[in-house]
C-alpha cells in the first residue's frame, strides 16, 4: 500500500478510516455505491466474485477497488457475515452538493455475526447469540445476548466441560474473550472445538467489574443488587464487556437489550453435546439437517418466535414437576380440544416476528414495511384474547392475562403509514395524506407539476408556431424546452440555450426555471419530512419496546405449547405422568423418528422399566440391527419430551424427573485433534461417570469394542459396576459382551434383556421386542450376509465361527496351555493349586507341612 502522503484527500479519508477498522471489510459509501480498496476489494472480489479494477489505471500506484450497489448492499453483506467476517459501514454524513471540499464520512454501523440484525442474514427458527467469556477465581462466566431480540442472560460454571457443554448447546456465532487470555490452553481448546465461530479478543479493561459495575449504572440505571446480578462475580464481567462491545459497535440503544437473566445450570436437565448429537435432538448424525430431527418433527408451530422457544425448551426441558404439569394442561386442553387449537392456529400465522422486528425498531434499522407488519401482528392480539377466553388451564389464562394488543401504538401506525409502503425510506412514499398539512401542500405542488407542463407546453407551441415543441425533464439539466433544428429559426430571443442534441436544441425560460426550482424543491422536502415523519413514528414505537417484547415472549410460549398439542393430536402421544422419585416406566414405547419417518412397516412398541432398586441397570444383548439402539434412544427422548412439557408415544409413561440424560452411542474419531475412536469413546465414557447423578438417565451402546477382547471386556465390566454400585443412576447398557449377563446373578439391581429373534430355514427375522433374559448369540454373520458380503466369505465366516464355538479346539487348548496370560472370568487351574487340595491338613505335622512347601518350591 503506498504511503498516506501520497494519496488524494478522499484515499487518506478512507485509509484513516481504515485505520481504526483494521480487522473489518470497509465498506466505503461513494455516492450510489459503497466501494472497497486495496486488500479489502481483493479478498472481497474473490470472495463473492465482484469484479477487481482500479483507481489510477495508468499510475504506478494503481489502487484496487471493487464495489456493490448500496440500494442491495444488504445482500453482500450477509454473505460476507456467513463467512465469519466483520463489515464496517462508512456513510456519507452531509449531502455532497452541499459540501465544502470532502464529504464528511463516518463508520455508522460494524457487522459481525453475533450482531446481525437483518431478518435476510438470521435462520428465524435458531437465536443468534452473542457470547462472552472470562475465567475468574476458579470460576466460568458466561453472558450470552441475542442482540436480534432482546435477550440477555448470564451464567456461572464450575469447569471448563460444562462451559463447553453450555456453548456447544447455545451455539453462538461470536464469542468474546480477553486479549490477555487468548492464548491461555483454555482459551485455545474453545477456539478448537468451535471453529466456526469468529473470536474476538477485547483488552481486558473492558471485563474489568469496575468498569462493568458503572456500564450497567448507566445502560440501566439501576446498580447490580437492584439487578440481581451481584452476586456472580464472574458472569457481570463477561456481561459488561458484552455491553461495551455492542457499545463500540453503535448499537447499545436503550431497549435493546431486556435486563439480565440469571440462570444455572442446574435449573433444566443437562444434555452435553454427545447426548443432543447422539439423540439428533436438533440436526441428524448423518447428514447434520434439520429435517429427520426431533426438532424437525415436533416444530409446527406458527411462528419463528415459537420454534425458537421450542428449541429452547428441547435443549432446556424442565426438572420442577410443577412447571412440567402447568405446560402438561396446557397441552392436553388444546389436545382435547381440537377446533380451538385450529383457531388458534391460524390467529398466530398472521403474526410476524414480533421479538426481532421490535429489536430493529429500537436500533433504527427498521423501514415502514416493518412497523407496518409490526402493526398487522399486535391487531390479532384481541381476537387471541377472546379465543382464550373460555379456557381453564392456568398457564393458558396467565398467558392471556399479559397479551397486550397496544392500541395506541397500532391506530397510531395505521394512520401515518401507507397501507404497502416502499422498502426504501427516503424516496417518498409511505406516508399518508392528511397526517401533516406542509407535507400535503407540498405534494399539491409536486402533483399539479405535470398539469403546469402541459399547459405550458401547449401554451409555448401556439405562441412559437412550433407544433412539435416539447417540454421534457432530465435528472441532470431538470427542465427544458425541446425544439429540432428544422425549427431553429422561429426560436424566440428570450429563450435561454441549455444543451444541444443532435437533431435538436434545448432551452430555458425564466417561467420554466422558477417552477423547476419550485417543483424540485417540493420533491426534495417531501422525502426530507416523509422521512422525519417516519423517524418520529419509530422512535414512539421503540419507546414501547418492553410491551412489545413481553407480549411476543408470550405469543411465543403459546405457539411451542401449540405446536406440542398438535403433534400430539396427530401421532396419537398420550400424558405422561410424571414423579418426583427416580423411577422410569414406559408402556408400549415408541421412537418418534422411526415412527414418524419409516412407515413401511409398523412400529413394534415395547415395554421399559427402570428403578434405583431392583432395576437400575439394563443389560441388552442381542443382534445389529435387531433394535436394541432404537429402544435406548426412545427411552431417553420420550423422557426428554415429557420434562419439556409434551405429550410422548406411549401407551402410557411414567417420568421420574431426569436431571441429566448421558450417551455413548456408536465408534467415531477426532484425528485433528489427535483422538483415536478408541480414545473418544474412553473419553465419553470418563465424562459421564465424573458427572452421572443418581438422577440421570445413562445410555451406553457398546462399552470398549475399540480395543482387544479382554481389555474391552474388562473395561465395560468396571463401568457397570460403577454406573450400578457407586452412581445408581438409571442405566440402559447394551453390548455384544455376553459376559456381562453374569453381573445379574451378582449384583441385586441389574437385569438382562434382549432383542428377540427368530431363526427361520437358516435365516434370522427381527422381532424388535425387548424381552427379559440374556443372548449368548450376536448373529454377526447373518448381518453381514444381509449386507451383501459375497457368499464364499460368509461361507468362510460361519467355518470359523463354528471352530470357535467348540470347547475343545485343539488350538485353543494348546493356547490356554502355552499361554501364561490367566482368562479373566474363568481362571485355569494351577498345579500348585492342585497339588495343595490333595493333602489332608488335619493329618499333617508341622514338620511334614515344610517338607510338602519345600518340595513345591522346587517343583515350581
Amino acid at each position: 500500500m503506498p504511503p498516506m502522503s501520497t494519496q488524494t484527500p478522499l484515499m487518506r479519508q478512507y485509509l484513516e478510516t481504515k485505520e481504526k477498522y483494521r480487522d473489518a471489510i470497509l465498506f466505503f459509501r461513494l455516492g450510489d455505491f459503497y466501494e472497497m480498496f486495496f486488500d479489502d476489494a481483493e479478498r472481497v472480489s474473490k470472495m463473492l466474485n465482484l469484479t477487481l479494477t482500479s483507481r489510477n489505471k495508468s499510475s504506478a500506484e494503481s489502487v484496487p477497488l471493487c464495489g456493490v450497489p448500496h440500494h442491495s448492499a444488504q445482500t453482500y453483506i450477509n454473505r460476507l457475515i456467513s463467512m465469519g467476517h466483520k463489515v464496517a459501514l462508512c456513510e456519507q454524513m452531509e449531502d455532497p452538493k452541499k459540501a465544502k471540499g470532502i464529504v464528511k464520512r463516518e463508520v455508522v454501523q460494524v457487522i459481525t455475526p453475533g450482531v446481525m440484525l437483518d431478518p435476510e442474514g438470521l435462520d428465524g427458527k435458531n437465536p443468534n447469540y452473542l457470547a462472552s467469556v472470562c475465567h475468574r477465581q476458579g470460576r466460568w462466566g458466561l453472558a450470552l445476548a441475542d442482540v436480534s431480540t432482546g435477550l440477555f442472560q448470564m451464567t456461572e460454571l464450575a469447569d471448563e466441560s460444562k462451559l463447553s457443554d453450555e456453548l456447544n448447546r447455545l451455539e453462538p456465532r461470536e464469542i468474546l474473550l480477553p486479549v490477555e487470555e487468548k492464548n491461555r490452553p483454555w482459551a485455545e481448546r474453545l477456539r478448537k472445538n468451535f471453529p466456526a465461530v469468529l473470536f474476538n479478543a477485547m483488552p481486558g479493561w473492558h471485563f474489568d467489574p469496575d468498569f462493568g459495575r458503572d456500564l450497567y449504572q448507566s445502560y440501566y440505571k439501576a446498580s447490580l443488587a437492584g439487578l440481581g446480578i451481584d452476586s456472580l462475580n464472574g458472569a457481570y464481567p463477561a456481561g459488561g464487556a458484552l455491553l461495551s462491545y455492542l457499545s463500540e459497535m453503535k448499537l447499545l440503544k436503550e431497549g435493546l437489550l431486556s435486563r439480565p437473566r440469571i440462570y444455572f445450570s442446574a435449573d433444566s436437565m443437562a444434555i452435553d453435546d454427545n447426548a443432543k448429537r447422539n439423540l439428533e435432538l436438533v440436526t441428524t448424525l448423518a447428514e447434520g439437517k434439520r429435517h429427520g430431527s426431533l426438532f424437525w418433527l415436533i416444530d409446527r408451530a406458527k411462528t419463528v418466535m415459537g420454534s425458537r422457544q421450542l428449541k429452547n425448551w428441547l435443549l432446556s426441558p424442565l426438572i420442577e414437576s410443577k412447571k412440567i404439569e402447568e405446560r402438561l394442561s396446557v397441552v392436553s386442553e388444546l389436545k382435547e380440544n381440537s377446533g380451538l387449537l385450529s383457531e388458534l392456529e391460524n390467529e398466530f400465522s398472521k403474526i410476524a416476528d414480533l421479538e426481532r422486528l421490535e429489536n430493529r425498531i429500537v436500533a433504527g434499522q427498521a423501514n415502514a414495511r416493518d412497523l407496518i407488519a409490526l402493526c398487522a401482528s399486535l391487531e390479532r392480539v384481541d381476537a387471541i384474547k377472546n379465543t382464550l377466553s373460555g379456557c381453564g388451564s392456568p398457564l393458558l389464562c396467565e398467558s392471556r392475562d399479559k397479551l397486550d394488543s397496544l392500541n395506541e401504538l397500532t391506530d397510531e401506525i395505521g394512520r401515518t403509514l401507507c397501507d404497502d409502503p416502499p422498502p426504501a425510506l427516503k424516496e417518498g412514499g409511505i406516508i399518508r395524506e392528511g397526517v401533516n398539512a406542509e407535507l400535503d401542500e407540498l405534494r399539491s405542488i409536486e402533483k399539479n407539476g405535470k398539469y403546469f407542463i402541459s399547459t405550458m407546453e401547449a401554451r409555448e407551441r401556439e405562441a412559437t408556431g412550433i407544433s412539435s415543441l416539447k417540454i421534457r425533464y432530465n435528472q441532470v439539466f431538470g427542465y427544458a424546452i425541446e425544439i429540432t433544428h428544422t425549427h431553429k429559426d422561429k426560436i424566440p430571443q428570450h429563450y435561454i440555450r441549455k444543451q444541444t442534441l443532435t437533431q435538436a436544441e434545448r432551452y430555458i425560460t425564466p417561467e420554466l426555471k422558477e417552477y423547476e426550482e419550485k417543483v424540485l424543491r417540493a420533491s426534495e422536502r417531501i422525502c426530507e419530512l416523509e422521512y422525519e415523519i417516519f423517524q418520529q413514528l419509530r422512535e414512539k414505537a421503540a419507546g414501547f419496546s418492553v410491551r412489545i417484547k413481553k407480549t411476543a415472549e408470550t405469543i411465543s410460549t403459546l405457539d411451542a405449547l401449540m405446536s406440542l398439542a398438535r403433534v400430539a393430536l396427530e401421532y396419537r402421544y398420550v400424558r405422561p405422568e410424571i414423579v418426583d422419585e427416580p423411577a422410569l416406566e414406559i408402556k408400549k414405547g415408541r421412537h418418534p423418528l422411526v415412527e414418524a419417518l419409516y412407515r413401511e412397516e409398523p412400529f413394534v412398541p415395547n415395554d421399559l422399566l427402570l428403578n434405583t432398586s431392583d432395576q437400575r441397570l439394563l443389560i441388552i444383548t442381542g443382534p445389529n440391527m435387531a433394535g436394541k439402539s432404537t429402544v435406548m434412544r426412545q427411552t431417553a427422548l420420550i423422557v426428554i419430551m415429557a420434562q419439556m412439557g409434551g405429550f410422548v408415544p406411549a401407551e402410557s409413561a411414567m417420568i421420574g424427573i431426569v436431571d441429566q440424560i448421558f450417551t455413548r452411542v456408536g465408534a467415531s474419531d477426532r484425528l485433528q485433534k489427535g483422538h483415536s475412536t478408541f480414545m473418544v469413546e474412553m473419553i465419553e465414557t470418563a465424562n459421564i461417570l465424573a458427572h452421572a447423578t443418581e438422577k440421570s438417565l445413562v445410555v451406553l451402546d457398546e462399552i470398549g469394542r475399540g480395543t482387544s477382547t479382554f481389555d474391552g471386556l474388562s473395561i465395560a465390566w468396571a463401568v457397570a459396576e460403577t454406573l450400578h454400585d457407586k452412581i445408581a443412576c438409571r442405566t440402559l447398557f447394551a453390548t455384544h459382551y455376553h459376559e456381562l449377563t453374569d453381573l445379574a446373578e451378582e449384583k441385586e439391581g441389574i437385569r438382562n434383556f434382549h432383542m428377540a429373534v427368530k431363526e427361520w430355514n437358516g435365516e434370522i427375522l427381527f422381532l424388535r421386542e425387548l424381552k427379559e433374559g440374556g443372548t449368548n448369540r450376536s448373529y454377526g454373520v447373518f448381518v453381514a450376509a444381509m449386507a451383501g458380503l459375497p457368499p464364499e466369505t460368509i461361507s468362510r465366516a460361519r467355518e470359523i465361527l463354528k471352530l470357535l464355538e467348540e470347547k475343545d479346539l485343539q488350538f485353543k487348548s494348546a493356547a490356554q496351555k502355552e499361554s501364561p496370560q490367566m482368562t479373566l472370568f474363568e481362571p485355569r487351574p494351577h498345579p500348585v493349586v492342585e497339588e495343595l487340595k490333595k493333602v489332608d491338613i488335619n493329618a499333617l505335622t508341622p514338620l511334614e507341612a515344610l517338607n510338602v512347601l519345600a518340595r513345591l518350591k522346587t517343583s515350581y
